[in-house]
């Protein structure tokens, strides 16, 4: 998912305890009390800091169009107020939605408008991380080699690490390369088991199991995406569960064969 970082000491006491009680409710599950907090949070924030965090929370929930919208009213809030970091953000994360889409001029254009943010902003020497990966992600298809590069610069920030470790092995996948595609996702698993973050750990885990597909190894590969599947129903993220289903379906044929010679798995 997109990222939003923003320096909380330059919001205002208020907005940074209803943004800390929204965020505590989300990573409970409480999503009604969350959308409560991020609200009031937005209400009181007159920078863009609280949109650009209640559409990543919006995005997470997959109410797309919401997110979009926060982004966009958070985007226009930087221009206004001449904050260039704001609006790397914003056009960031505008980027990783229509990325989501399938829109990738769109997405494309966003991510150079936040590359070109980040150069405006004072005393940046580097991109930050999260403007590489996001390139990285739009040249993934064209200029594979130049992305891997990119991700790997990422892995060195510890708040892109799990997301360009995960990136690295989808890349390792596609161009064939079976056995660092695994070393990168068994990675990005682990980690991201280890900091609790469960939507990067199902990402982790479907493609783990697209990759034990191809090899052969079906039931693994369904044990996989079962457990990705209850990772987002408890998340309550329907349209991801639906998809694993549609994933499982897929690999149906291949495990009733199974049945009838264990041995071919």
């Amino acid at each position: 998912m997109a990222m939003t970082l923003f320096d909380r000491s330059a919001l205002k006491p208020v907005v940074v305890a209803l943004l800390d009680r929204a965020e505590r409710f989300a990573r409970s599950g409480e999503f009604d009390h969350a959308t409560t907090f991020f609200r009031a949070a937005v209400a009181a924030d007159s920078t863009p800091a609280a949109r650009l965090a209640y559409g990543l929370f919006l995005a997470h929930r997959e109410r797309e169009i919401a997110a979009r919208n926060q982004w966009l009213e958070a985007w226009e809030m930087a221009k206004r107020g001449q904050d260039s970091r704001s609006r790397a953000m914003a056009c960031h994360n505008l980027a990783a939605h229509y990325r989501r889409l399938g829109q990738l001029s769109a997405a494309d254009s966003f991510q150079q408008l936040a590359i070109a943010a980040s150069l405006d902003a004072d005393n940046e020497e580097l991109l930050p991380a999260y403007v590489i990966a996001g390139r990285a992600l739009d040249l993934a298809d064209r200029e594979p080699l130049t992305a891997d590069t990119l991700l790997m610069a990422a892995q060195a920030d510890s708040q892109e690490s799990i997301a360009a470790t995960l990136n690295r092995g989808v890349l390792a996948y596609r161009r064939g390369d079976w056995e660092n595609a695994r070393n990168w996702l068994r990675t990005a698993f682990e980690d991201s088991q280890s900091v609790e973050d469960y939507e990067a750990c199902a990402a982790a885990l479907t493609n783990l199991a697209h990759l034990k597909r191809e090899q052969g190894h079906w039931v693994t590969a369904d044990e996989c995406l079962a457990l990705a599947q209850t990772i987002h129903e408890q998340a309550g993220r329907s349209r991801a569960v639906l998809v694993q289903m549609q994933y499982r379906r897929e690999l149906k044929r291949g495990l009733v064969l199974l049945t009838v010679n264990p041995e071919w798995n």
